[in-house]
């Protein structure tokens, strides 16, 4: 399948005024102007799909998940393994229960930082 270069280029001007509008929205984005002006004037810009700034963050939060998954399976292998060699004790429910509350409070934390 052939790739389309783009290869017209397009040139205008604007005033500070008319331009103050697309500045906020342009920035809001994380896009650049030619992204931006190129993706409004074929119709294509979807605020919701081209949002750099949230695409980072949705990033950095599925990272925080996929994190906490992972420590949370380690510690349930631990528990069911401690529980078939019937060595589960008050002490290490107390352990256990004490690193998934701190699993937790990160990945709160980890939330609220990236708001």
């Amino acid at each position: 399948m052939k790739k389309d270069n783009k290869n017209i280029h397009i040139t205008f001007r604007l005033t500070e005024s008319e331009y103050a509008p697309f500045k906020e929205v342009i920035d809001t984005l994380g896009l650049s102007k030619s992204e931006f002006f190129r993706l409004l004037l074929t119709k294509q810009l979807d605020p919701d799909i081209h949002n750099k700034i949230n695409s980072e963050k949705y990033d950095r939060l599925l990272f925080y998940f996929n994190k906490t998954s992972n420590n949370i399976n380690q510690i349930a292998k631990q528990i069911n393994t401690a529980y078939q060699n019937g060595m589960i004790t008050e002490q290490r429910l107390i352990r256990w229960l004490t690193i998934l509350n701190t699993i937790s409070d990160n990945l709160l934390s980890g939330i609220e930082h990236d708001k």
